[in-house]
């Protein structure tokens, strides 16, 4: 019925046959717009309730059992599949497909309705060929090429327009063998492939002896790609992809060492004259590279209109042409001063609407690559790195330092042909990153002194202790005896010379994001006329009035719509180690560390009222951490609900509004944020609240530290019991308050500029501002503070015996006291921990079974392990007019020993067990009891 309609030409949108349902069998049928039965998924079962003569009610039961669909296509199919592949000498490779795929064919874990419903044949060819091969070798030419033809169509076995008909069935209707042959080819889907690339064409030297020049041909690569697509079928009259893209880049690199003028002069030997002796220079980069990339996109998508006039629809067009420039460059300008220099642009190469099929749009084109496109971004970074001369000159050879700065720049282009009125600008962006590093070697500095030399060579190994008396038996004399003297002063000196390292690292990181922006980038990240953004902007310069420089000389959009920040970033990190011996086998590191992070915004836009700029919804925000020393505080009852140290905090606000008053005449509340912070800290490092600063920001870092003694094992009479022991000791601390933001009251660029520090607030100037009750406004609002301490460990012992019996035992503590400063409570953690290990591995064990008579040994090592921990963790909630509570906590003890023998180098064999036992401190959680055990047999492959 569906095949007569479409050969009438009888519209969708009626109901046919338009005299009357027709009837077929028992059946009464008319159809409205295009049924398919294979799209079928629900049916639905309905009875209808018409209304009888009498009136009377009727009740009715309907049971309706399981539907099931029977007498599937069980047509067979079959496929093939042929590939060929031909090695032509060093020419290359050449290889061949041919597949085919029947109709019903599918694997043998496939549905039946994912087997094939058509029949697809596909064929193609692929060429990797090295075509330089071709020419002599003195041609020098390297030429790779790659070319692929593939092609793929498939007729399908049920109409396209009513997937539930067989496609013999509606080819009965046509009447004639060539509006058959038309449909058939109107209906197959067909895709055909095919691509050519040649990648890194160039030309190598011949003469290797010849000297290289910046305009030689081999310093030049090219590459060139090109893929299409084109598939058809009855819904797609053309779906084209096509892909070109190419590039050249050129490539220097001179093998130019550098010029040292007075290497060769002889008098210049003094070591007081080596920094004159060894001063090179480089007039001539190390190495140069631009390259330009050019990428075509073209998608073409035509759809046809599969109702009943078959008419084609207008196509459309997706397409772009990228033209990328990249620019390299590193110069040695001194073995110690190198820079690099990094630059991309992308551009967009704007092209006509549509097919390009005039002269007059490619002539469009060209002059768009004439001038290099339309730049959509750039980015640029230069970078120095310089080591400083300390090592020319023998006072500071003892000295190593090494400097960086990267300046990057950033210019992004803003939405495209917006009327004046919308235009939102460009967006550019900077940042700097200035650090150094630094060692101070002084025992390079020591031994500059020949006594002190002597002091810190180590003792020769086989070096005899002297007797203190004569082959007589009588005692030396006074003069005899001045030897001793001089060990114990040498060992005095030995202990003031006990720094012998310092490194130091500084970094200084810095960025500025600056929206509106209309000039676009010509030369180096500057302007045509080279001005804007600025010399001290491309290289990196931080201005916090760059914003208001910018709307002075006309660079800013004076759209009042602009709603993104300019915004300002810096972020400092500081850190310091210092390594001391006091004596031998014992190593003591200290080491210092702060950071810092800062971030201003604010809307930075035109005001039509005003006819000028201004700033709008200034915001400071940050972080702060710094390595403290709260160890005096460390072991009074903090693990207690009472606390001594959170009474002194209480006792400590009262002397805190004390001198608050007296510094500024102004009265603070005992809860507000200035007062508060400067008790905690008093508090809970152990210092006076009459002597502690009132800052919120302490401001030089304090040291934690490291000690490992090795030297135990050197005594006498454990030199039989152990191979080594060792003990440690390691303590860190640090103060952080996280997350603060400026009050809104305060919008003084003084106050909030990235570049004034948080340190000097309470310090160098105090807060003024009052709100409406009176109470002191904060300049900056920190939501919490933190001072976080562990002993890792408290105290550390390892040893391994002359039995090669492994023991370490450690205890750790730990103490994390927050301050909440909105609600005046501190948050108090507490945790102590024991960890045990123990190790013994042995060979040829024997064990307590016989076979045979015979006792069995194990040839191979057999090891024993044994963990064991313990932690007793508590957080105890406190509050300032309230009982304190805790709030979560556990006891916790795991045991794990297990036992691994070695049965091959690839295979071994372990039995083990854990047993784990969790006890809650608070009424919300359960007692938990947890023990495994299992047996574990790995095999490593990769043997």
């Amino acid at each position: 019925m569906k095949v007569a309609r479409d050969r009438e030409g009888y519209p969708l949108s009626s109901l046919y046959p338009q005299q009357g349902p027709k009837e077929v069998g028992h059946h009464r049928i008319r159809m409205l717009g295009r049924p398919d039965m294979s799209s079928v998924k629900y049916i639905m079962i309905g009875i209808r309730n018409e209304k009888t003569p009498d009136g009377r009610p009727y009740n009715v039961s309907l049971w309706a059992d399981e539907l099931r669909v029977t007498d599937f296509d069980r047509t067979a199919g079959w496929a093939a599949n042929m590939n060929l592949t031909a090695k032509i000498a060093d020419l290359g490779n050449v290889s061949a497909n041919l597949k085919h795929i029947g109709f019903g064919y599918g694997s043998v874990q496939s549905r039946i309705s994912e087997r094939s419903r058509g029949e697809t044949n596909s064929y193609g060819v692929t060429a990797q060929l090295n075509l330089d091969k071709l020419l002599p070798p003195k041609a020098g030419l390297v030429i790779p090429m790659y070319a692929s033809y593939n092609r793929l169509f498939t007729d399908p076995n049920f109409d396209p327009a009513n997937p539930d008909v067989r496609i013999s069935a509606v080819l009965k209707s046509f009447s004639n063998d060539q509006e058959r042959s038309d449909y058939k080819k109107l209906i197959r889907d067909e895709t055909a492939q095919h691509s050519l690339n040649f990648t890194n064409v160039r030309k190598i030297k011949t003469n290797k002896d010849s000297p290289s020049r910046i305009y030689d041909v081999e310093n030049f690569s090219f590459t060139y790609a090109f893929s299409e697509s084109k598939q058809t079928n009855f819904n797609l009259l053309e779906n084209t992809i096509r892909n070109t893209s190419g590039n050249v880049t050129w490539q220097y690199n001179p093998s130019f060492e550098g010029i040292e003028p007075f290497k060769n002069s002889k008098g210049l030997k003094s070591p007081f004259l080596k920094w004159l002796k060894e001063f090179n220079f480089n007039p001539v980069p190390s190495s140069m590279m631009v390259r330009g990339d050019v990428q075509r996109a073209f998608t073409k998508i035509a759809y046809r209109n599969t109702g009943s006039d078959m008419s084609n629809m207008l196509p459309n067009y997706q397409k772009y042409i990228v033209f990328n420039r990249t620019y390299n460059m590193r110069w040695g300008l001194t073995k110690a001063l190198t820079m690099d220099y990094n630059a991309v642009a992308n551009a967009i190469i704007d092209e006509p609407e549509g097919d390009i099929d005039t002269q007059k749009k490619k002539d469009s084109i060209l002059n768009n690559f004439k001038r290099l496109g339309r730049m959509k971004a750039f980015n640029q970074r230069i970078t120095f790195n310089y080591s400083l001369p300390f090592s020319k000159f023998p006072v500071t050879d003892w000295v190593g330092t090494d400097v960086k700065y990267e300046a990057e720049y950033n210019w992004k282009a803003g939405p495209y042909e917006l009327t004046d009125t919308l235009r939102l600008g460009n967006v550019i962006s900077n940042s700097r990153t200035a650090g150094a590093t630094g060692q101070f070697n002084l025992v390079a500095l020591y031994n500059k002194v020949k006594l002190f030399k002597e002091i810190n060579a180590p003792p020769p190994a086989n070096k005899k202790k002297k007797d203190d008396k004569k082959p007589d038996g009588k005692t030396p004399k006074v003069e005899e005896t001045r030897g001793a003297n001089n060990f114990l002063l040498k060992k005095m000196i030995r202990l003031l010379l006990s720094v012998r390292n310092v490194t130091f690292s500084y970094d200084l990181t810095e960025s500025t994001i600056l929206p509106g922006f209309t000039p676009t980038p010509s030369r180096f990240g500057l302007d045509h006329q080279w001005r804007s953004p600025g010399v001290g902007f491309v290289f990196g310069e931080q201005d916090h009035l760059f914003a208001q420089k910018a709307a002075h000389r006309g660079w800013l959009t004076h759209n009042p719509r602009l709603t993104l920040p300019f915004t300002q970033n810096q972020k400092k990190e500081f850190s310091a180690k210092m390594k001391l011996e006091p004596m031998a086998d014992l190593t003591v590191m200290l080491d210092w560390r702060k950071s810092t992070n800062a971030g201003f915004q604010e809307i930075f836009r035109y005001s039509p009222d005003s006819k000028q700029f201004g700033a709008v919804s200034p915001n400071r925000t940050g972080s702060y951490t710094i390595s403290y020393l709260p160890a005096r505080t460390a072991f009074k009852n903090n693990a207690s609900l009472h606390s001594d140290v959170f009474q002194t905090f209480k006792e400590n606000i009262g002397v805190i509004q004390k001198r608050f008053r007296g510094a500024t005449g102004n009265e603070y509340q005992g809860k507000a944020q200035d007062v508060l912070i400067p008790a905690f800290i008093a508090a809970y490092s152990g210092k006076s609240a009459d002597n502690i600063s009132l800052v919120s920001f302490p401001k030089i870092p304090l040291p934690n530290w490291r000690l490992d003694y090795s030297g135990l094992s050197k005594i006498e009479a454990l030199k039989s019991i152990f191979q080594s022991i060792s003990l440690s000791h390691g303590y860190t601390a640090s103060y952080t308050a996280s997350n603060y933001t400026n009050s809104m009251q305060y919008a003084d660029p003084s106050y909030l500029d990235v570049a004034s520090s948080v340190e000097d607030y309470n310090r160098l100037g105090y807060a003024t501002i009052k709100d409406q009750e009176g109470n002191i406004v904060p300049i900056f609002v920190i939501g919490q503070v933190l001072i976080s301490e562990k002993f890792a460990p408290l105290a550390g012992l390892t040893f391994r015996t002359a039995g090669n019996l492994d023991f370490r035992v450690e205890y750790t503590t730990r103490r994390d006291v927050t301050l909440n400063v909105s609600n005046a409570q501190v948050s108090e953690l507490n945790s102590n921990d024991w960890s045990v290990t123990m190790g013994y591995i042995k060979n040829n064990l024997k064990l307590p079974f016989r076979d045979q008579g015979r006792v069995i040994t194990l040839k191979n090592e057999v090891a024993f392990r044994m963990n064991m921990s313990m932690s007793n963790m508590r957080v105890i909630q406190r509050k300032i007019e309230d009982e304190s509570l805790i709030t979560n906590g556990q006891v916790n003890f795991q045991l794990r020993p297990n036992v691994t023998y070695t049965i091959s180098k690839t295979t071994n064999v372990q039995a083990y067990v854990e047993r784990t036992v969790y006890n809650p401190l608070v009424s919300n959680s359960f007692r938990r009891t947890t023990t495994r055990v299992g047996f574990k047999i790995t095999v490593s492959l990769s043997q």
